[in-house]
């Protein structure tokens, strides 16, 4: 830049760079992306650990319930000198016999005199398993149809139905029912099936 004094020689300034002290503190956009893309490797790490703790609580939990249902199942055997009658796609057989809910006459579930369940025990029906209101359903394995509280299926902790098979429908040389879920995968008949 020129001075525009005339008495005095034309000076030039020089345009020097600001000095490194006076310059604020900060990180670089590097910095920043480095950190970033390690927070984001961390939360993949943590996310991934957590889906297998949760896949093997709920796992673990498959079998509490398989060992619960199947208690109350011999309680209604000894009770009613049988198991529940048929093969079951939704668990409600199942229900139905140890709710005491919709057994018909000849008080076997799953025989052709069976009612539609309506979520409460029939009068004069035995409870063999408590925790199977669908109001109040504090084992969380009954789904409910809607509102009303009717049961529509016995789910396992994945949302899957639970399957039934005894009475006349089971080979002589294994009398005990079968109860089974789905397990992890969702589809039957596979490799992670779990079985009581």
């Amino acid at each position: 830049m020129m001075t525009s004094d005339p008495g005095k020689p034309a000076v030039r300034r020089v345009l020097q760079p600001r000095s490194t002290a006076s310059a604020k503190p900060g990180f670089t956009l590097i910095e920043l992306l480095s950190v970033v893309a390690v927070l984001v490797i961390l939360a993949a790490l943590v996310g991934v650990a957590v889906n297998a703790a949760l896949r093997k609580s709920r796992i673990r939990t498959t079998y509490q319930q398989i060992a619960l249902l199947e208690n109350g199942l011999e309680r209604f055997h000894v009770a009613t000198g049988c198991y529940p009658q048929g093969i079951d796609h939704d668990g409600l057989i199942v229900y139905m016999a140890l709710n005491g809910d919709g057994v018909g006459p000849d008080g076997v579930a799953g025989t052709p005199d069976d009612e539609a369940p309506d979520g409460k025990p029939d009068p004069g029906r035995t409870v063999f398993l408590s925790g199977l209101d669908p109001d109040v359903n504090s084992l969380r394995m009954v789904e409910p149809s809607g509102p009303g509280a009717t049961p529509a299926r016995l789910v396992d902790p994945f949302g899957q139905p639970y399957r039934y098979a005894g009475g006349k429908n089971i080979p002589e040389r294994n009398p005990a029912p079968e109860l089974w879920s789905a397990g992890p995968d969702g589809r039957w008949n596979t490799a992670d099936d779990i079985r009581n």
